[in-house]
């Protein structure tokens, strides 16, 4: 009911503008959001190097100028500057300009915390100053980028504390269509945080509420400041800032949509740790691979509406030359990526690439039937209905939950063919 009274507090605008969650954050809503004693809320402020409002003023002045006392700045992984590389600690520090502590929710061994109702993502003394979580983070779309896992545990926490959290609500850059497995119970891990679709679809502030109704049986205290002026076939233009330091563009943002999987399928390169991470598909030029090879792999490519033209480059993983395809996505909601990867995998494997999962490929996915399919455990009929029927439930879920449902086309992505 609180993001139902939020949604018609603000669509009371007639600017087709838009604005983020943050530029809808006012005083008048911080004011009406109050603690057990009647008195604002003290927050704890999860964000990192994508907050700022449409204005590029940081999230944090944008709400202390509007009043709010935040007592700490939570910082996910790849750190509060976004500069952290991906899977390295990330250290306490403190906000320069605010003096205020800016505390880790990415430690080591996090995976270890998962669904613990005694986590200690929060430190209990700082946990006792705050009365909840306010949530800014611009997601990039997929399940196994952790934004929306720092956020899954932030909502386990005030589940557990009864701390309010307030999510303000950005785009999802990869528009609004789901696809892909859900997560096997056995895979669940801080990079498959819940059993949603690979491709998910949702803006954050969905994902909170789609959590909330689905694994938190509504018991977080949950609200939502939505976008106004959105679609959500809009997508984003460009990114305002990096989301790490491997997805700095929208190019980037856009082909880790299947990219971000295939980078963990050797010797396949995907520029990571090169300026045009996640932007190609390559192959160390040790390996055997015709000219005839990748113009049918640019094929394979085109038919998918992705234009690609030959590539070489020093990888920045693999310490070695690589050749093969800098790719482009015009359209993202016209992009079955999901499909598209398994077709890439089909395609190398008929072309004698001998392919090695990395451990944490299963994981990232959120499911084994892949690599089952892959090594002829599976057929592709039977991979294509398993993921067909998980698919379909999560759609039919997510109707429920939805705040921007205006122009919600078919969604191309469900039939895998």
């Amino acid at each position: 009911m609180k993001t139902v009274f939020l949604l018609s507090l603000l669509c009371v605008s007639h600017s087709n503008a838009l604005r983020l969650g943050v530029d809808n954050c006012s005083e008048q809503i911080l004011q009406k959001i109050i603690n057990s004693k009647g008195k604002p809320c003290v927050w704890g402020l999860v964000t990192n190097q994508t907050g700022f409002d449409s204005h590029g003023v940081r999230t944090v002045k944008v709400l202390q100028d509007r009043g709010a006392t935040i007592r700490a700045i939570f910082a996910p992984e790849h750190g509060y500057h976004g500069k952290v590389v991906a899977g390295v600690h990330v250290a306490d520090t403190i906000d320069e300009q605010t003096n205020i502590p800016i505390l880790s929710l990415y430690k080591k061994n996090i995976s270890s915390t998962l669904n613990s109702t005694t986590n200690s993502l929060v430190d209990p003394k700082v946990l006792d100053e705050i009365d909840g979580f306010m949530i800014d983070l611009q997601d990039c779309g997929m399940r196994h980028y952790t934004y929306i896992s720092a956020l899954y545990q932030i909502m386990n926490q005030a589940q557990v504390s009864k701390k309010k959290v307030l999510v303000l609500d950005r785009p999802n850059p990869l528009g609004v269509y789901a696809e892909g497995p859900l997560v096997d119970d056995a895979l669940r891990s801080y990079v498959s945080i819940a059993p949603v679709a690979l491709r998910h679809g949702l803006t954050i502030g969905e994902f909170a509420r789609y959590c909330n109704k689905y694994f938190f049986n509504d018991a977080v205290d949950l609200q939502v400041i939505p976008i106004t002026g959105y679609q959500p076939t809009d997508g984003l233009k460009k990114l305002a800032a990096a989301l790490s330091p491997n997805i700095a563009s929208l190019d980037s943002c856009k082909g880790y949509s299947f990219l971000g999987l295939l980078g963990e399928v050797d010797p396949i390169d995907v520029g990571v740790k090169t300026p045009k991470a996640f932007c190609c598909i390559a192959l160390p030029k040790t390996i055997d691979f015709a000219d005839h090879q990748w113009e049918s792999l640019q094929q394979l490519l085109q038919n998918f509406g992705v234009v690609s033209t030959r590539y070489e480059y020093m990888s920045g993983t693999k310490n070695q030359p690589c050749v093969g395809l800098h790719i482009v996505i015009n359209d993202i909601n016209k992009l079955k990526a999901f499909t598209l990867f398994l077709a890439i995998l089909e395609f190398f494997k008929k072309a004698g690439v001998n392919l090695t999962f990395s451990a944490l490929f299963d994981k990232a996915i959120g499911t084994s039937a892949v690599q089952s399919w892959h090594k002829g455990k599976l057929s592709r009929k039977e991979l294509d209905q398993r993921i067909e029927n998980e698919l379909q439930s999560f759609l039919e879920k997510r109707k429920k939950i939805l705040i921007y449902p205006s122009i919600r086309i078919a969604n191309p992505a469900v039939a895998h063919k």
